[in-house]
């Protein structure tokens, strides 16, 4: 039985078999996230998915559990130390050379005009809407712009996305986000462009390669997000996420999460599991 960590973590038991085996087999999962609470609410049906894949492949286990947690080092020491048997993060947080990286994640391949043209990149970037303040927060970061242009507006961005707007801020010269005075929304990625359309927020953190799944906001009035938002700031392309365990994982186990995983990918009726996670499908390495 595995020990459970209390900090920062946030644990979903969903799916348990009577036991079959007869030393109890239990499979952990974890994934990062800054609202890890609120993802594994949205998760509440993926163990029971895996499990299915799982015991199609005729892997015995008695129980699945799915954590996530903000603290890398968390994570990762939780499969170091045998706590947990695969993790889901952002490769550029890795730290640790003890893990070995068994699955990736595949994105839309979409590309923004003035986006990075690597395929195999996921960019974010900073864009205006055509409000007044919008349009003038253009004008001046086409000149030289400071921090102080940014207070007064509206900024929308989705939860795991708020940071970036510090980071906008830092590249005008702010030290913290006590240096400017902005209104900032956290919303859905969806309700982030309905708002830079109508709106209500001037800034907004954005997706490059997501923009052409919400271009049906505009089909109303013939507009696309190419002619109606403007690219200000891109930021350094992210790594896909990726599938990791330690050195030490069982390779039976690990070998048959991936092929759960892939299985779980290749089933149009999981499609909405998988934009939770942001998901479009998985390349093994």
């Amino acid at each position: 039985m595995k020990k459970f960590f209390t900090l920062l973590v946030a644990i979903l038991f969903v799916f348990t078999l009577s036991s079959c085996t007869s030393e109890e087999v239990e499979i952990t999962i974890i994934i990062y996230s800054e609202d890890y609470q609120q993802l594994l609410s949205d998760l509440d049906g993926l163990p029971e998915l895996i499990g299915i894949e799982l015991q199609g492949l005729g892997y015995e286990f008695d129980r699945i559990v799915l954590q996530s947690s903000n603290n890398m080092a968390l994570i990762e020491s939780s499969l170091n130390d045998g706590q947990a048997d695969l993790a889901i993060v952002d490769p550029s947080m890795v730290q640790s050379t003890t893990l070995i990286r068994v699955l990736d994640v595949a994105k839309e391949e979409v590309n923004h005009p003035a986006g990075d043209m690597d395929n195999t990149t996921y960019q974010k970037a900073i864009v205006s809407a055509s409000t007044v303040k919008g349009m003038t927060f253009q004008t001046l970061y086409e000149g030289m712009p400071t921090f102080t242009d940014l207070n007064g507006l509206n900024v929308c961005s989705v939860f795991d996305d708020r940071t970036l707007i510090l980071d906008f801020a830092i590249t005008l010269g702010a030290s913290s986000m006590s240096d400017v005075t902005i209104n900032q929304t956290t919303s859905s990625q969806r309700d982030v462009y309905i708002s830079l359309e109508d709106g209500t927020c001037d800034l907004g953190v954005i997706t490059l390669e997501d923009v052409d799944t919400y271009k049906s906001i505009w089909d109303d009035n013939d507009q696309t997000i190419y002619q109606d938002v403007s690219v200000l700031y891109a930021f350094e392309p992210m790594l896909y996420e990726g599938f990791y365990v330690s050195q030490e994982a069982d390779m039976a186990l690990t070998n048959a999460l991936v092929q759960a995983f892939i299985q779980i990918a290749s089933n149009y009726t999981n499609q909405d599991i998988l934009a939770i996670l942001g998901h479009q499908g998985y390349n093994i390495p």
